[in-house]
């Protein structure tokens, strides 16, 4: 180092002007002392000062080489357009009864220099998540692969989708998205950051942490969707700080949990998300996070909780009320270090009991011949009476035409449907086919129930469908299906099979 080389010249002129032959050794000793003073400070010097300067050079370099790419990933304003559909209010009432299927995805989007997933990985689970088609799904961790993650997502099976949030220039965003088969109003959805966090962007370069959380604005997100017209659930997709530590977890589901009392009560919730937390480690913050919400976890319900982290957790009110039917797990082909989680949970709403509803749905018909009605090809074709068991295509929907009180009852003026979404029609010449895309008057029958002339249409109930030409629905011998009887005899009549 030039500082030590100073040093020991300054040494040597001062033995110079100062030595004589008796002075010599004492000299001599002196010189050893200043010059080896000279290199210890040097060396501190060197390992205090310039060693450090080095190392955060180093440091933030990489730092820069990150806010390049996370750069180069942002809009303007920090947003992306969700490249869904504008909100549109749905106009019936929910049935007595129907699932959601919910899904939480940790997709691992960090850029590819902090060994993220690239963006050919990002299009291939966004490919994934169309294809499951969850009616709901909250992501975490959409950082800075969101435009290649909806390439192959359609309007069709997710139109509704929040807006990415990337976030500003020196941090990450929140990471979180929610995409819904359900209409949303992106004005009355809200993204709220946590009130605490752990671990910066430069510890988890240096390799000190496992997660810059305070890097980025991870929190929770609020969605108000909208399953039908009186049907509203607030939606939550989350993610916890990473780390373990209690006092962070605890201050994040606190967050949240105040947020529920504010602005969900009253409410169906349901609550997605990666909350690095699971029920072998922090089973009692997650007991007291159910307590102060009055959630139930769906992993509760199967009874496979254990050290998973990536949660589905969901609450009624006083009309509709959630049960979980299943949960499964799915295979990304190992893309992501989570694996996406989905739970279908069944409502049943109170309301169907005591109120004005559309009503709908899901039946067979049974024909006196102990044959069950078909929609050929699930609909595009005819409809016959010669089926020996219930697949899909003999899987219908019964909807009520009209304003309906409570339930569909006798008389009520219905439509049928394939699952396909074809109407069953009424033709003028007699046949009965289910190849309409629309809703007209061919497409409407009334329903007659032999059964009970006052009380909502049952299991087992006996009826019959009188068409648009004043003819009625009839199931031949021979196993085809018309709507050309003038009058009710016992082929006219079918019994309900309700799912």
């Amino acid at each position: 180092m030039k500082t030590n080389n100073k040093l020991s010249a300054m040494a040597v002129a001062i033995g110079m002007s100062l030595s004589s032959g008796a002075q010599a050794g004492w000299w001599s000793d002196v010189t050893d002392w200043v010059e080896t003073a000279a290199e210890d400070t040097v060396e501190w010097i060197d390992d205090t000062i310039i060693d450090p300067i080095e190392d955060t050079a180093s440091d933030v370099g990489d730092y820069l080489e990150y806010i390049e790419v996370v750069e180069a990933t942002m809009s303007s304003t920090g947003y992306r357009n969700s490249g869904g559909l504008s909100y549109s209010e749905p106009s019936a009432n929910a049935a007595a009864t129907g699932t959601l299927n919910v899904a939480t995805y940790n997709i691992h989007g960090f850029p590819e220099v902090l060994n993220g997933i690239s963006n050919v990985q990002a299009q291939i689970v966004g490919a994934e998540i169309e294809g499951w088609a969850f009616d709901i799904i909250g992501i975490q961790e959409d950082w800075v692969v969101d435009e290649a993650l909806r390439t192959n997502v359609t309007t069709n099976t997710y139109p509704y989708r929040m807006d990415h949030y990337s976030g500003t220039l020196l941090s990450y965003g929140d990471g979180l998205a929610t995409w819904s088969k359900y209409p949303f109003d992106k004005n009355v959805s809200e993204r709220s950051k946590w009130s605490q966090c752990n671990g910066e962007l430069i510890e988890f370069i240096k390799g000190e942490i496992n997660s810059p959380d305070c890097a980025t604005e991870k929190g929770f997100s609020f969605t108000e969707i909208h399953v039908a017209s009186d049907m509203i659930v607030h939606f939550y997709n989350l993610h916890a700080n990473t780390g373990k530590d209690e006092s962070n977890n605890r201050s994040d589901l606190t967050d949240i949990s105040n947020w529920m009392s504010s602005y969900s009560y009253g409410y169906p919730v349901i609550v997605v998300g990666d909350f690095n937390m699971n029920w072998n480690g922090q089973a009692g913050l997650l007991q007291e996070f159910i307590d102060n919400t009055g959630l139930r976890f769906t992993c509760q319900d199967s009874g496979d909780c254990g050290g998973k982290i990536d949660l589905i957790a969901y609450r009624g009110n006083d009309q509709f009320n959630f049960t979980t039917l299943s949960e499964t797990n799915h295979d990304d082909g190992g893309i992501s270090d989570h694996s996406p989680r989905s739970a279908l949970l069944q409502w049943t709403n109170s309301g169907a009991e005591a109120g004005t509803l559309k009503t709908s749905l899901s039946f067979s018909l049974r024909s006196a011949h102990g044959k069950y009605f078909v929609s050929e090809g699930n609909g595009g074709k005819t409809v016959n009476a010669n089926r020996s068991g219930i697949g899909s295509w003999e899987t219908l929907n019964l909807n009520a035409v009209t304003e309906v009180q409570k339930c569909i009852v006798d008389g009520a003026e219905v439509n049928i449907t394939t699952n396909d979404g074809y109407f069953w029609s009424a033709q003028s010449n007699g046949n009965l086919d289910s190849d309409r895309t629309n809703l007209g008057s061919w497409e409407q029958f009334t329903l007659i129930n032999h059964s009970d002339k006052s009380g909502c249409l049952q299991q087992g109930d006996s009826i019959s469908l009188l068409g648009a030409h004043h003819k009625y629905v009839v199931a031949e011998k021979d196993g085809k299906a018309n709507a050309n009887r003038s009058a009710v005899g016992g082929w006219e009549k079918m019994t309900v099979v309700l799912h």
